[in-house]
């Protein structure tokens, strides 16, 4: 799996620790995961991972960073590889031309959503109008991570019914899990295992 970092400008909730043994909190994807195109049925072409996040939520990258490396580790368990590659675009307009790219080949992309994010011209441009559409044709797969309790109703993410976390109350961002921000994570790192799973098992 090789996995892509970008960067983009841009009441607290009471949670039962029985969340972490219930099912239904594993992926909380309402569609059909898709048949990527980017790989052959049991071909060893590593599943693409894109990460999409800002320049001003290095807290949030990190405890994604931890995530990440801890589903590395897991899935050379079940012999899937894993590569991660760190990169950053300033808060100018460089990413239209530099690395947008990503997102018209990944199978997977995971959207650092917070404040900052959906004050970027990126969370409305057109590259991530292209992922979406990707998505719904089945071409790849958006994981929006709310890790900030933000407007993202009132953008295109609102589209996607893959956002996570989500708590017995619905969706809410990792900051108003206050007293189990760590479950929270655990909810993250459960639906992104899941996904990459699922996508290397639909190949």
């Amino acid at each position: 799996i090789t996995t892509f970092f970008e960067t983009f400008i841009p009441e607290q909730a009471i949670i039962d620790d029985s969340l972490l043994f219930n099912q239904q909190h594993n992926l909380y994807f309402q569609a059909h995961l898709p048949q990527t195109n980017s790989a052959e049925s049991g071909s060893n072409i590593p599943l693409t991972i894109f990460i999409a996040y800002t320049n001003s939520d290095d807290r949030p990258l990190q405890d994604i960073k931890l995530i990440l490396r801890t589903i590395q580790y897991q899935c050379q368990e079940i012999h899937i590889n894993i590569g991660l590659q760190f990169g950053e675009i300033d808060l100018d307009k460089g990413w239209k031309t530099s690395r947008h790219n990503h997102l018209e080949s990944a199978d997977l992309i995971l959207l650092l959503v917070t404040q900052a994010f959906v004050a970027t011209e990126y969370c409305y441009s057109d590259q991530l109008k292209l992922a979406i559409w990707r998505h719904t044709e089945e071409k790849a797969y958006i994981i929006p991570i709310l890790m900030e309790a933000c407007s993202w109703e009132r953008t295109r993410l609102n589209e996607l019914y893959t956002i996570t976390p989500k708590g017995p109350k619905g969706v809410r961002a990792v900051n108003e899990w206050r007293k189990s921000k760590k479950l929270a994570l655990t909810v993250i790192e459960n639906d992104t295992y899941k996904a990459v799973c699922d996508l290397c098992n639909e190949r």
